[in-house]
């Protein structure tokens, strides 16, 4: 392929992760989306086409975690098109961070969100540890994280044995 030629499967790749996210918020509206949602999810996440999903945090997780953060925005907004476009632009506004750095000894994670809201929170209890987050978001972050609280945990730990987790995309922005 040519440098000035377009790369017709990232784009399609990005489209089709677009629509996954539109119908996984159509799920939540309570339209019946499953199959659409299974075909989606087996083509666009490489684990699930493999037959195997990681125990540690991968880019489904912090997919889902971006949707939730555009769901926070746009549930007091019953407008049809704003829904979608939240969905679409809204992720970009999300970043987990995951830092096991060698003065923070208590497994933990950061969510930014909007560049506006920043927090940590203990991957134990979930309890907050630094900043704020308005409690529209927080109680997205915490069901979350609680329904992930293991692969939190061995995420940090792989990363505090400095095992490679470059796999692992934890910003929405670098999709």
């Amino acid at each position: 392929m040519a440098d000035n030629e377009p790369d017709i499967n990232l784009f399609e790749n990005v489209l089709n992760h677009e629509l996954l996210l539109y119908y996984w918020a159509q799920r939540y509206l309570g339209y019946q989306v499953e199959q659409k949602i299974d075909e989606l999810e087996a083509e666009i996440y490489l684990p699930i086409k493999e037959g195997r999903v990681p125990n540690s945090l991968w880019q489904k997780d912090i997919d889902e975690l971006q949707l939730l953060f555009a769901v926070a925005d746009w549930e007091t907004n019953t407008n049809r098109i704003f829904v979608t476009k939240a969905v679409v632009y809204s992720r970009m506004y999300t970043k987990l961070i995951i830092k096991p750095d060698k003065n923070h000894f208590r497994p933990h994670f950061h969510i930014h969100y909007k560049d506006e809201h920043k927090a940590s929170y203990a991957i134990d209890t979930l309890e907050l540890l630094a900043g704020t987050m308005p409690k529209k978001y927080e109680k997205p972050i915490l069901k979350w994280a609680s329904n992930r609280q293991k692969s939190l945990k061995l995420t940090w730990d792989d990363m505090k044995a400095g095992k490679d987790v470059r796999e692992l995309i934890l910003h929405a922005d670098e999709i």
